[in-house]
């Protein structure tokens, strides 16, 4: 009776370091594990300020591809003006240097008609020569 006492005892005595050190383990996993959901919530909070990000550069991104289409529409309406401009500044360069050579033209038949009438004037004017 005496030895079942002893190694109830014993037995008892086991027990409990082994429940001591479970409750041990237990703490530690307990710990572990508010750690990892600790972790767990500030990368969810992280995941979410990320994907908050990222919208916001979806939307500039977005935003300033509609600015460059426009930007590149009024680039080819300006390329248009431009070409147009540059035709109308020809053919008025080209009228200019039309009326320039008429007046040149009239010019020069007018010297050459006056040329011609003071030859014919010259031709005309008696010529006295003196007696010999």
């Amino acid at each position: 009776h005496a030895q079942k006492i002893i190694q109830l005892t014993i037995d008892l005595k086991a027990k409990d370091d082994l429940i001591l050190q479970k409750d041990l383990i237990i703490r530690e996993n307990q710990n572990q594990m508010d750690s990892v959901l600790s972790e767990n919530g500030r990368l969810n909070s992280l995941i979410a300020d990320l994907d908050a990000a990222n919208q916001a550069i979806k939307d500039e991104h977005q935003a300033l591809q509609m600015l460059c289409n426009s930007t590149e529409e009024k680039y080819k309406n300006l390329q248009f003006e431009y070409q147009e401009l540059v035709q109308r500044c020809m053919h008025q360069k080209a009228l200019e240097a039309d009326l320039l050579n008429m007046q040149n033209e009239v010019l020069a038949s007018r010297r050459q008609q006056k040329l011609q009438q003071e030859l014919i004037d010259a031709a005309n004017e008696p010529i006295f020569l003196p007696p010999v």
